[in-house]
């Protein structure tokens, strides 16, 4: 307790993400092993225990099925390098969610990816029609693409997206 990353251990603890060695400790700050945090992203999208075969096996080859991993986990025993950790992260963001079906056995995918089921961003697709200078009606973080209005979140220069497909 009392260490700046406990809020978050307990956030991603309450959420299943993370549980701990088998003897339930938690060492925050032991390396992250390439196999433990791919079962992170696998739990954020809804994948539990429920995945055939032994851990990290299941978790590995399910992340690999995703495409995950392409291209970058080799030793799922060595310590994941930053950089791996945030493409396999942006990765697994445009991944749909799943939830487990108890009657079939089976996972069963929703239609919404990862990003816009758990931080409830939308992806969008289309051409910036209107934006706050051009529409009066606009608040200073709206836009609309294809006539639809939209909330900017963060920095945006409406200016320079005004026009363009996104």
């Amino acid at each position: 307790t009392g260490e700046w990353y406990t809020g978050w251990i307990n956030l991603a603890a309450s959420q299943g993400w993370i549980v701990g060695d088998p003897q339930g400790t938690f060492r925050p700050n032991d390396p992250v092993q390439y196999r433990e945090i791919v079962t992170m992203l696998l739990k954020a999208l809804g994948y539990d225990d429920n995945l055939p075969g032994d851990w990290p096996t299941n978790y590995l080859a399910k992340a690999a099925a995703l495409g995950i991993t392409k291209g970058i986990v080799s030793d799922s025993k060595a310590a994941a390098v930053r950089g791996d950790v945030f493409i396999m992260t942006s990765r697994t963001l445009d991944e749909n969610v799943v939830t487990w079906n108890s009657d079939d056995a089976r996972f069963v995918e929703k239609d919404k990816t990862l990003l816009e089921d758990k931080m409830k961003f939308a992806k969008v697709e289309g051409v910036v029609t209107d934006i706050p200078r051009v529409t009066s009606s606009l608040k200073d973080n709206q836009i609309k693409i294809d006539g639809k209005t939209y909330k900017v979140v963060g920095n945006v220069d409406f200016e320079e997206i005004f026009g363009t497909e996104v």
